[in-house]
């Protein structure tokens, strides 16, 4: 058990690396206009190299996986389904109505203050009008299914595909003792083909194409339980630095994929990249400077409100660049970085300890409640 707990604190520390490859992506697109040219930051080859937005999703959702599975499972004892239930819904959905509200009263001030659309990518979440079956469905985290994507803060996509997954996790623990590591593989491979055959079931079909990396992270999970399994942590550093630039290439189109079967799509490369980046934690002790890993751990924290909140900094940042007329490419990206980083890490930080915190602590006492009502 002490093992275990040892790499839950690089698996935090990796979760902020993945908030912050979300945070420089959307950054370097909100710098972006219609008339962008090749001074513009988002061209930048040092810059762009870090446009690993989708693979820091990939990551979360592979993160996601592992810890569930570390956290909720013992040797000695089963998933308890309702109070799992219960913690995960306090940990999820009052940060998530908190900031929905938010952006709700900001897409007002930004659609006063924008002036006409331009194509700019951070628009299109704060330019419509949603209507109060829009809000309802945001609400409720099922605008996947029935409502419309894109609104208010286009970060959302991914939290109703987080939380359909927690739904399914409980069945996965249930078919381990049975069907043992090939329980999640074939949860995994059954959601991928539903998006690989097109069977429209959701709007957003992402839904079935992160299936794979929550379940392979369970898998993964599961597999660091059993056998405990350890490489040299030369070979884990090595092999974790490499994963990172392979992502890259990877993202950035650098190279040439070949067309392979099945899995040809961007996706799901960066998906098996995501899941050799958890494992090379797991399964080795990769050594970062740890004035590096202490400031990511802290990231890692708070990841899930950052992810919240630094779309509606980065809104803020453009409205600022309107205002005072900003042209300048460094100019306009120093000012989107600033608030969609730093500012948004504070806030971060604010809505972690004054918001998530103390929901996480009334989901855990309603959860052992409910254990010893039994």
């Amino acid at each position: 058990m002490s093992s275990e707990k040892h790499h839950f604190k690089p698996l935090t520390w990796l979760r902020g690396i993945a908030a912050l490859l979300v945070v420089i992506s959307h950054s370097l697109r909100a710098t972006q206009d219609t008339y962008l040219s090749k001074d513009e930051p988002v061209n930048w080859i040092w810059l762009k190299v870090f446009d690993l937005g989708t693979f820091g999703v990939l990551l979360f959702f592979t993160l996601s996986g592992t810890t569930l599975y570390l956290s909720h499972t013992s040797r000695a004892s089963k998933l308890n389904v309702f109070p799992f239930y219960i913690k995960r819904f306090f940990r999820i959905w009052p940060a998530f109505a908190l900031s929905l509200l938010v952006y709700f009263v900001f897409s007002f001030a930004f659609r006063e203050f924008y002036g006409v659309a331009t194509g700019n990518w951070i628009e299109r979440q704060f330019l419509q009008v949603p209507t109060p079956t829009d809000f309802l469905t945001y609400l409720t985290l099922s605008f996947n299914i029935s409502g419309q994507p894109g609104l208010f803060n286009n970060a959302y996509w991914s939290l109703p595909v987080e939380f359909q997954y927690y739904l399914l996790f409980p069945i996965m623990i249930l078919l381990i003792p049975k069907l043992k590591s090939l329980s999640p593989i074939l949860m995994g491979v059954a959601l991928y083909m539903v998006f690989k055959l097109d069977l429209g079931i959701f709007k957003d079909q992402r839904v079935f194409m992160l299936g794979f990396t929550f379940c392979g992270g369970v898998f993964l999970g599961y597999i660091y339980r059993k056998y405990e399994l350890r490489l040299n942590q030369y070979i884990g550093t090595i092999t974790f630095v490499f994963l990172f630039v392979s992502a890259s290439i990877v993202s950035n189109g650098f190279v040439e994929i070949p067309d392979l079967p099945v899995i040809s799509n961007i996706w799901v490369m960066l998906g098996l990249i995501a899941l050799s980046v958890v494992a090379s934690i797991l399964f080795a002790e990769v050594k970062l400077p740890r004035i590096l890993t202490s400031q990511l751990y802290k990231m890692g924290e708070y990841s899930y409100s950052l992810y919240l909140y630094h779309n509606l900094l980065i809104g803020c940042a453009v409205l600022l660049l309107i205002y005072f007329s900003v042209t300048d490419s460094v100019q306009r990206y120093f000012v989107v970085i600033t608030f969609g980083g730093f500012v948004s890490l504070y806030v971060a930080h604010l809505s972690y300890k004054y918001i998530e915190l103390p929901f996480m602590r009334m989901g855990s006492r309603l959860s052992n409640l409910d254990r010893l009502n039994k």
